[in-house]
């Protein structure tokens, strides 16, 4: 996507000493929505398996065709025995393909009797499933219904587990009721895992948590700063204000607590603004009501950001933030007293990439970024984007060999 330059701006922070109200709410049931193939209603990023050439334990065999089958493990659930084994064959002999996978779903160790899961291809990968699991939650057995994906990624295959199912009811925040999900995102059999940014580390992938704001019946994802799509932590924000949750480890009930946390307040220049906040208690999706976001203070990590600038000409409109770089995220600080200004790494940087295909085939493209490395992902102004920058080429001598226009994409 092509990017033109957009003007600094700074957020002033002053810390307030409010609290949410206080009250409780009682533990509502959630019921269990099982959908193979299509899952939870949002992309979950599900649980790497450990792959290795050998059985991890001892473990009772099936016939195999294949004489080089891959072992794979998973971790589930939580107290007593959590590891479950997975087992590829290749149907049509050694080096035909893994297509054929067979569960330890019972944690038996014996596979002798397990009937085969055959793998069909599905939007660029081979899936497996769905596959019924009996995993510990806490001294009881837990039906979980999981899949696994297995593709390619830079050359290396992947497999990946994922949840086939999540739990829905009604909750209650203040004076209303919603309709709310539990999903398990990091498909460890868990609901409820505190989610700590979008790291690579499984270890900080948490759940998340959906509520249908606006009762249209689907929990909308689109936006740079989500309004259903929550994520576990110590606090969520329904209605801009801020409640804890109470989810049972099996996803089959939760609570909602108004939260009783300090806030500070965020100001800006700009009537309409928005922050994805994230640090070790979990990730905030906030957004300004008349120019001020309230949130607990801390240090945070400024994922995305999306702003509103009114100008004469036109009202500009900006998103952009860390998710998909290489950057961490400007730093956010919000002391407990006192006042704080913040402003976006500027000046901004614009960098053009020369990507060679032909021997006379060149692809240019052009980035807008922050000078910490947040990526700038859309601008535009009254609703419509700028014309697209051009780009101008000259020899050795100064002299123009060509005029190139790059194009949103």
């Amino acid at each position: 996507m092509q990017r033109i330059y957009m003007p600094a701006f700074a957020l002033v922070v002053v810390v307030a000493a409010l609290r949410g109200k206080p009250g409780a709410a009682a533990e509502g049931p959630l019921r269990y929505v099982f959908r193979p193939f299509q899952g939870p209603p949002v992309y979950v990023p599900g649980q790497p398996l450990q792959i290795a050439t050998a059985p991890p334990q001892r473990l009772e065999l099936p016939p195999l065709r294949s004489t080089h089958p891959l072992y794979a493990t998973a971790q589930l659930g939580r107290g007593g025995d959590t590891r479950f084994t997975f087992l590829f064959d290749e149907s049509r002999g050694t080096g035909s393909g893994y297509d054929r996978l067979y569960a330890d779903a019972g944690q038996s160790g014996d596979l002798t009797h397990a009937l085969p899961v055959r793998g069909f291809y599905h939007r660029g990968a081979t899936v497996f499933g769905p596959l019924p699991l009996l995993i510990p939650v806490d001294g009881q057995r837990q039906l979980y219904h999981a899949m696994i994906e297995a593709r390619q990624r830079g050359g290396k295959p992947e497999y990946v587990l994922q949840s086939q199912g999540y739990y829905t009811g009604t909750a209650r925040f203040g004076l209303k009721s919603y309709t709310v999900a539990v999903v398990d995102a990091n498909a460890n059999g868990l609901y409820g895992d505190p989610f700590r940014g979008f790291s690579p580390d499984q270890e900080k992938l948490g759940d998340q948590f959906l509520v249908d704001v606006n009762n249209d019946g689907r929990f909308e994802q689109g936006g740079f700063i989500p309004r259903e799509m929550l994520f576990c932590g110590h606090c969520v924000v329904v209605d801009g204000r801020f409640y804890e949750l109470a989810i049972r480890p099996d996803g089959s009930a939760v609570g909602v607590t108004p939260a009783k946390v300090p806030l500070a307040t965020v100001r800006s220049g700009y009537p309409r603004f928005g922050l994805l906040l994230w640090n070790e208690k979990g990730v905030l999706p906030l957004e300004s009501r008349k120019g001020v976001i309230r949130v607990p203070p801390g240090q945070y990590r400024l994922l995305v950001w999306s702003l509103e600038h009114p100008a004469p000409a036109g009202k500009w409109e900006v998103q952009g933030g860390a998710v998909g770089t290489d950057s961490e995220g400007a730093r956010l600080v919000v002391p407990a007293a006192g006042s704080t200004s913040f402003q976006l790494t500027t000046p901004l940087r614009a960098k053009v990439t020369a990507i060679r295909g032909a021997p006379n085939d060149f692809d240019f493209q052009l980035n807008l970024t922050t000078s910490s490395g947040e990526t700038i992902a859309n601008i535009a102004q009254d609703g419509q984007r700028p014309p697209e920058p051009m780009l101008k080429l000259v020899d050795a001598a100064g002299r123009e060999v060509a005029a190139l226009k790059f194009h949103y994409g």
